[in-house]
């Protein structure tokens, strides 16, 4: 058979000559294949995959414990740490349109330090990036309960009692009136039990027609001997009770009660009297537990404080103030432990020890006018939650147990 004839101007190509009928058939099976081949590679996927996940779910509950605290140790910073970076953050903010307006030729003010940037980290302190560093090592370390409680109805019931009360025990009572229609009722209650006390300070920032009106009501209430003394009413109840501390008349007595005139704006009228009010009734309970407690904090030679047991703190009223109690633990030279009990409500009992190592605690300078209106994570706020950091490195504390009355 001879060669094809040549056509002028077309090359032969006799590979490329099919029938072009069964054009759809091929292709109708080449996609064909092409899905069969798919669902073999999805099914081969499939149990590799179902393969690794068992690996990986075998892996986890391994090590279900290891990784449940690394966890909550991330969901503890981020709870405690994340509104105070927005707070910095928001700070930073403001000071730069400040200086936008400034460069505009529009009048400007400097926005103050918020606390956590200066308030909280006193004067006498730097807060440097390798100081924050270990703040938030410390953070996620597992806080275990290994501090020594001191429980009333143990060791404290079983107190030696002096055959004429406490009358050999030195006891005062420090106490913050700001709010001049809360006095009288909180006076009454003191009065009540004023046999334990030989002094009461009161600390003040009146004006000479409140205060005569407060000396009517102590001199119709009170007994004791009562010394007043004026301070300036910044960071609460916070900066007259480190204030009162350095007095020399308070030098000689061995138990001391902390109180002030609480009324919590924040809340309503209802919640905030009865805070005040169960609170002051756990801490001047019946006359033999006061009788112990004065006895129990007497004759301890470590920090000690005591409060209700309904008012002790959990974990989850330690809020945001984890870095200005540090910093509080830094200047006294303690260990920092996250979230360790303290008493809500910034009123309690505690003895000489405990009040010369909280004393040492500077004052910051300058408040931030802002600060008034925060309910969390100002230096007042960091102050109340000392107490649990002194108890857990020093000393102990007392639960009061409180008696319910079934009438």
């Amino acid at each position: 058979m001879g060669a094809p004839p040549i056509v002028k101007g077309k090359v032969p190509m006799p590979f490329m000559e099919f029938d072009t009928k069964s054009l759809p058939l091929r292709a109708i099976k080449w996609l064909y294949w092409r899905l069969v081949a798919g669902k073999n590679y999805l099914v081969a996927f499939g149990r590799q995959l179902r393969n690794y996940s068992k690996w990986v779910l075998r892996f986890l509950f391994s090590r279900r414990g290891w990784i449940a605290n690394y966890v909550k140790a991330a969901f503890r910073f981020s709870n405690n740490y994340a509104k105070w970076f927005f707070r910095i953050v928001q700070f930073r903010i403001q000071w730069a349109f400040s200086w936008v307006k400034r460069l505009a030729g529009r009048p400007y003010k400097l926005p103050t330090p918020i606390p956590y940037a200066k308030a909280l980290a006193p004067s006498s302190y730097t807060l440097s990036l390798r100081d924050f560093s270990e703040f938030f090592l410390k953070s996620l370390r597992r806080g275990k309960k290994d501090h020594e409680e001191h429980p009333l109805e143990h060791e404290v019931i079983a107190a030696p009692l002096t055959k004429t009360g406490n009358a050999r025990i030195p006891v005062a009572a420090v106490f913050h009136i700001y709010y001049l229609d809360l006095a009288d009722e909180m006076l009454v209650k003191l009065s009540e039990h004023q046999q334990f006390f030989s002094l009461v300070v009161i600390t003040h920032s009146f004006k000479i027609e409140d205060l005569e009106h407060l000396r009517n009501l102590v001199r119709t209430r009170l007994q004791c001997k009562v010394i007043y003394k004026y301070v300036e009413n910044r960071f609460r109840d916070a900066k007259p009770f480190i204030e009162v501390l350095h007095m020399p008349e308070l030098e000689g007595y061995s138990a001391i009660l902390k109180l002030h005139t609480k009324k919590s704006p924040h809340l309503n009228e209802g919640a905030s009297a009865h805070w005040r009010k169960d609170l002051l009734d756990g801490l001047l309970p019946e006359r033999a537990v006061i009788a112990r407690i004065i006895n129990a904090l007497a004759t301890a030679p470590d920090p000690v404080w005591a409060c209700p047991a309904t008012w002790i703190s959990e974990p989850k009223h330690w809020g945001i103030n984890g870095l200005g109690v540090w910093s509080m633990t830094k200047e006294l030279g303690l260990s920092y432990f996250p979230k360790t009990e303290f008493p809500m409500g910034n009123m309690y009992w505690f003895n000489n020890p405990f009040a010369k190592e909280i004393r040492n605690i500077s004052i910051p300078p300058t408040q931030d006018p802002k600060e008034n209106g925060w309910t969390d994570g100002t230096w007042a706020h960091a102050l109340e939650r000392v107490p649990g950091q002194i108890s857990k490195a020093k000393g102990k504390y007392i639960k009061i147990p409180v008696v319910k009355d079934d009438k």
